[in-house]
């Protein structure tokens, strides 16, 4: 996370990008109040003067907002405060509307928010917001890992890609038809496919990636603790030689 940037998330339905939002900005809350935060050792974390939001759904019928309304309400308010030292957290940036306005939308919204220096966090479904964070220098994709055999979540972010929605696999687990599926298939453009293929392709590729390197560390801490019990072995049998 950088002032100036924003780091676009993507991937599935339940794969954890509304909990990631929700963690930076508790984190960041926390941070502020002294409250030490769950990370590894060696992680850092700028100081936010502002924790700025768009997360969940504020429709009100007594206020006319739609959903859509609701969030540019929220939007606008976000876009007059944010400076440096902002963190800016937004879910489903634009979603709601029609796709091609709502992605023209959402990748002015993230330019602004860049020329006040703030730092942003976005989560999208767009391809084309994917297509373009992935050409623009301010902009960040990054994944959340889908375990395309289980259908399950990893809860891992991998960054420089972009995630696929795996919408039609998410709505199979949650009990849509097959044949509904199957036809929902059908319907895709062939290029989207074997793109959202190719994405899935390079997921799995990437925790395979992961899952070796977790295996190699194993590896080598347990090579370096045999190795120490050794020197510790050959230090006692010279002192017991002297």
């Amino acid at each position: 996370l950088q002032p100036a940037h924003t780091l676009l998330i993507s991937g599935p339905n339940a794969g954890g990008k509304t909990v990631l939002l929700k963690t930076v900005g508790l984190f960041a809350l926390m941070l502020r109040a002294g409250i030490p935060i769950c990370v590894d050792s060696d992680s850092s974390m700028d100081m936010f003067e502002n924790v700025l939001s768009d997360i969940g759904d504020d429709q009100s019928i007594e206020l006319a907002l739609s959903t859509f309304s609701a969030h540019m309400k929220n939007i606008a308010g976000v876009l007059d405060d944010a400076t440096l030292g902002s963190i800016v957290l937004l879910d489903e940036l634009c979603a709601g509307t029609d796709p091609v306005e709502g992605t023209a939308l959402a990748a002015a919204i993230m330019d602004k928010l860049n020329q006040r220096n703030a730092t942003t966090v976005a989560t999208t479904h767009f391809d084309t917001l994917k297509s373009y964070a992935q050409d623009n220098t301010s902009c960040t994709n990054g994944a959340m890992g889908f375990d395309a055999t289980t259908s399950r979540p990893t809860y891992r972010i991998h960054s420089g890609v972009p995630g696929s929605s795996s919408a039609l696999k998410v709505a199979a687990q949650y009990g849509i038809p097959p044949a509904v599926i199957a036809d929902a298939k059908e319907r895709i453009p062939e290029g989207m496919r074997r793109l959202s293929m190719a994405v899935e392709a390079l997921e799995k590729a990437q925790e395979d990636a992961q899952s070796e390197r977790r295996a190699l560390i194993s590896d080598r801490n347990s090579a370096q603790k045999a190795q120490r019990k050794f020197e510790d072995e050959l230090a006692r049998l010279k002192s017991s030689e002297e």
